[in-house]
């Protein structure tokens, strides 16, 4: 079959090398381009519109429920703040401090000053200093029995800085003297009394300790201790001791949500006298108890609390008062207001009453000064950076209350003794204090009181009205400017007429005018001149008790 084929067989054998041939020959080099030229003639085919519509499928979807879960982990971060370089301080040249100063004067009415300072230099690991003073006059007030007088102190306290504690202490002497010069000696002719007899000498050895906690955390738990002892003694066989002890605790707790925190505390006082004289003997005292809840809520501060007093003598009593303050700042750290009530009882103590009063008797009687009730409220702030006031209020339900009144058994009368009387006493005060500058500094203030006296016709010796005026004025601190202005308004007198009825003497108003000049010649070096009642009135705090007129007092000062 195949050999049949056989031209057929030859044919595609010569076309297979023909074609052969002309792949080689292209592959040589040789390109032959062809042409062919026809008409163009473009179409668009037919177009077809889709006859189809869309359509919505309302088959109604459900959503499935979503379940989930929460498994809290709490995760442990610590933050370590960078370390912050300190603050370089520039250079200051150093400055040795002075740490004593002694101050010494003359002036007339034969009046010799000495004071004397002493203090360690500055250390945050302790403190100590030491201050004497002694001024006396051996003057005379004309038509009066002798008026000589000095003063003696001598203090030497300290401090010693702990980790979180500060401990101190100090020990005190005081001796005052003066003579009951309150009578004229020509009316009595008959009568002959030495300087020696007139003389009413008292001294106070005293000493006090103290231990408190200084930590600054604000939860901490605070506390404090401290005691003091004082013995008070005359030349007339009259002594008196006291021992205080005071305690206190306080801690800050969050307990209610109301505020951001509450101050829960307790303070503890034990205040024990012991008193002789030449006729009788008295030992007991007061133990109290404060406790306390303070807390703030945004301008608001509240305090509330009581006073539980246990009297431990022949009485054996029980007090117990109220005690509530708050305070709202109307305008922050420029203006704020307080209200308050409480109460309390203290013992009428010698040597107060005669610091109040040096003429008093050496045998006097003593009692309970119980201040039943006492509301007050007032408003405090700063006009300006500089300049701060305070005005107040206040109303006091006082059961005992003090009063100083001629003896009437000592034929001159002039020695006093005391009495005691229920009073309701209104008190209103107004300060303003200003330093303008590191040049000035001013403060005035007044006082107005009103005693409403259950069975004494007036509050003997007691003023309805005082004011002062103290002010200092330096120049380039060289040289210095002191003035003081005091006055006080009319006072009574209980005095007796030929009928043995009482009746009230008015004491008049007074004001006491004093000036002041200092001049630092050096760093070191100064001069003084104080004049004093510049007025020259011989005006009585006492009754039968006139000061001394003007008078003037001059000195050095040096310091090292």
């Amino acid at each position: 079959m195949f050999m049949r084929n056989k031209p057929a067989y030859y044919w595609l054998i010569g076309l297979t090398i023909n074609l052969l041939f002309s792949l080689n020959v292209f592959s040589q080099g040789r390109n032959e381009e062809v042409t062919i030229i026809a008409p163009y003639k473009p179409t668009i085919s037919d177009a077809f519109k889709i006859n189809m519509n869309p359509k919505i499928d309302f088959q109604e979807t459900q959503m499935p429920e979503l379940e989930y879960s929460i498994t809290p982990v709490k995760e442990h971060t610590t933050i370590t703040p960078e370390p912050v370089d300190a603050t370089h301080k520039p250079y200051e040249p150093y400055k040795t401090l002075k740490r004593n100063f002694v101050r010494a004067g003359f002036g007339n009415y034969t009046t010799p000053y000495f004071e004397f300072f002493a203090n360690s230099r500055q250390s945050d690991e302790h403190a100590l200093g030491v201050h004497l003073k002694h001024l006396s006059s051996s003057g005379e007030i004309k038509d009066y029995a002798n008026s000589g007088y000095s003063k003696n102190k001598a203090n030497v306290f300290g401090k010693k800085y702990l980790d979180n504690h500060v401990l101190g202490g100090e020990l005190s002497y005081n001796r005052h003297s003066v003579h009951y010069y309150g009578y004229k000696p020509d009316d009595f002719p008959n009568i002959s009394i030495s300087n020696d007899d007139l003389k009413h000498r008292l001294q106070t050895i005293g000493a006090n300790a103290y231990f408190k906690s200084t930590y600054s955390g604000e939860d901490a738990f605070n506390h404090f201790t401290g005691i003091k002892y004082y013995y008070f003694s005359d030349n007339w066989e009259t002594s008196e001791q006291n021992i205080l002890f005071t305690a206190g605790l306080n801690k800050r707790f969050e307990w209610f949500d109301i505020t951001e925190y509450q101050t829960v505390g307790l303070d503890v006082d034990v205040d024990y006298f012991i008193n002789d004289d030449s006729v009788s003997s008295y030992s007991g005292g007061l133990i109290t108890a404060r406790p306390f809840l303070r807390t703030d809520f945004n301008q608001y501060r509240f305090y509330i609390g009581a006073d539980m007093t246990f009297r431990t003598d022949s009485a054996s009593e029980f007090h117990l008062y109220p005690i509530a303050k708050a305070e709202v700042d109307f305008i922050e750290d420029a203006l704020t207001g307080y209200a308050s009530i409480g109460g309390g009882i203290k013992r009428a103590s010698y040597k107060n009453l005669s610091d109040e009063n040096p003429f008093i008797l050496p045998i006097v009687p003593m009692d309970y000064v119980n201040e039943q009730f006492n509301f007050s409220a007032g408003i405090l702030g700063n006009i300006s950076e500089k300049v701060n006031f305070h005005i107040m209020a206040e109303n006091s339900t006082v059961k005992n209350l003090p009063l100083f009144v001629n003896d009437t058994s000592n034929l001159m009368e002039n020695t006093f003794t005391v009495l005691y009387d229920d009073a309701n006493v209104f008190h209103f005060k107004a300060a303003v204090s200003a330093n303008t500058s590191e040049s000035l500094r001013l403060n005035i203030y007044a006082d107005l009181f009103n005693y409403s006296m259950k069975d004494e016709e007036k509050a003997w010796h007691r003023p309805g009205f005082r004011a002062g005026i103290h002010a200092q004025y330096s120049i380039r601190k060289k040289f210095i400017l002191g003035t003081g202005i005091i006055f006080t308004g009319p006072v009574y007198a209980r005095i007796f007429d030929q009928q043995n009825n009482v009746e009230k003497e008015q004491i008049d108003a007074w004001a006491d005018l004093n000036l002041s000049f200092e001049y630092r010649i050096t760093e070191s070096f100064s001069a003084f001149l104080n004049l004093n009642n510049i007025l020259n009135n011989g005006y009585m705090k006492w009754y039968n008790y006139p000061v001394q007129q003007f008078n003037v007092l001059g000195g050095i000062g040096f310091a090292f």
